[in-house]
């Protein structure tokens, strides 16, 4: 849908441009339409498969008790994970690598979102959630809801949970490109190379001509 609508403004900047050249008035809007063109995003080539079977809008709450969906970050690349802020060991770590990863696109940052799923809704409380997300990157966005809503968040993208006395979820990383679409999933170990190049794969360009 955004590249569609993407190519359609293109599309009638051109045919304006071709008009006043048919009236003998195209000179000043040649350094115009360059501008506009170059400044344009332009969504990126990938040879990433699409999970049609896995994704979906959810519905949740962040830190701030705002009501949000993956169509709030249409146009950005999300690194989405489930997990809790009492989890010893595979949160961290993923937090500090998606957070490493962050860092690591510099400019290019504003274009994506990270998104952790908390599955503890009974512990990790806005404040708490947002305290601990801090602390490995504050751009990170934290969701939680009722059990009920993070159930079914949990079966649109087939990841799983169990609050028992020790909680226990699933440890993937998914990654949604600009219209929401689940593009790769990875497990914790040893992918977020992999992850981080096909992010960039997915990064809106900005060169009209640069496909």
């Amino acid at each position: 849908m955004v590249v569609q609508r993407r190519k359609i403004l293109k599309s009638r900047i051109i045919a304006r441009f071709v008009r006043a050249c048919k009236s003998n008035s195209c000179i000043w809007l040649v350094p115009w339409l360059c501008l506009v063109l170059c400044a344009l995003p332009v969504a990126a080539e990938s040879t990433l498969p699409v999970y049609a079977a896995l994704g979906g809008d959810l519905s949740l709450t962040d830190t701030q008790g705002k009501t949000v969906s993956l169509a709030d970050w249409r146009g950005k690349v999300v690194v989405l994970t489930f997990g809790f802020t009492a989890c010893p060991h595979i949160c961290p770590t993923i937090l500090m690598e998606l957070s490493k990863l962050y860092r690591g696109l510099e400019a290019q940052a504003q274009q994506v979102q990270i998104v952790f799923i908390s599955v503890d809704p009974k512990r990790d409380t806005a404040t708490r959630l947002q305290s601990y997300l801090a602390a490995f990157n504050a751009n990170i966005v934290g969701l939680t809801g009722s059990e009920e809503q993070l159930r079914h968040t949990a079966k649109l993208f087939g990841a799983m949970f169990e609050d028992a006395e020790d909680i226990s979820h699933s440890d993937r990383i998914y990654l949604l490109d600009t219209e929401g679409r689940v593009r790769q999933i990875y497990a914790r170990e040893g992918q977020f190379t992999q992850l981080d190049q096909d992010l960039r794969q997915l990064l809106p360009r900005s060169a009209w001509w640069s496909r």
